[in-house]
Parts: C-alpha cells; structure tokens; sequence
C-alpha cells in the first residue's frame, strides 16, 4: 500500500478516475490569507484593506484554484485548531463598493502594489487571480 498526502486540487480529480486509486479527504487545518502590513500605506486605512475584501471574487477562486475543495475562512484560526472562533464576519464580492471605499480612502483611481508570497503552487494561481 503507498499513501500521499497534501495532493494539490488539480491532481486530486486525476485519483478520482483512476479506479486503481482510492482518495480520502479530510478537512485541512491549513488557511491561505492576505495580509497586510497596516502600519504603512494604504494599508493603513480600514478602508482600503475593506475595499480588497470585497474586491476579491472568492467563490470563483474556490473553484478555479481548488476545485471547490476549500471554503472561505469564518476566521483568522481555521475550524478544527484551538482557538477557532466563528466571527460570522465574511464580504460578498462587490465591485462598486470596493471602488467607493477606495475613493474614501483617497484612492479614486485605485493603487500599486506587490504580492509576497510562499512557493505552494495554489497561492501562486489565487495570487495571480487577484
């Protein structure tokens, strides 16, 4: 018998064909996030770092990135890990009032910035996306 684990969404659809293989799935206690350095600008205003939140088409990443297989955090702490507290605070995908929080942040024409980021291959694509 041969175990893997930490298979990527893409490959995971490839075991589910193959009648050979068997794929169990678990929850993870992993989460991926955005974070921002608030001290320096913009990130600095509650508004900007709201506006990216509702900026962010996340069911849409769910499913191009991991193929559903994911699900948008309630908190900082995933369920599962000590600490978890269910916060009921999430933002719907929201073009016009990320732009009309921008432009009360004083960032009418939006901004630049870079992504940091680690080498796990689906927050290269979910970076890419955003």
């Amino acid at each position: 018998m041969d175990i893997s684990y930490d298979i990527e969404p893409m490959d995971a659809q490839f075991i589910k064909q193959n009648p050979d293989l068997v794929l169990k799935e678990r929850a993870s206690i992993g989460i991926n996030y955005l974070g921002f350095n608030n001290k320096k600008p913009p990130f600095d205003k509650k508004e900007v770092r709201q506006a990216i939140a509702y900026a962010i088409d996340m069911p849409s990443i769910i499913e191009a990135v991991y193929m559903g297989g994911a699900k948008i955090a309630d908190s900082p702490v995933p369920p599962g890990v000590p600490g978890h507290i269910y916060t009921g605070k999430s933002y719907d995908y929201n073009v016009e009032k990320a732009k009309e929080l921008l432009k009360q942040a004083g960032y009418p024409n939006g901004f630049k910035t870079k992504l940091s980021l680690n080498d796990k291959n689906v927050v290269k694509d979910v970076a890419v996306i955003i």
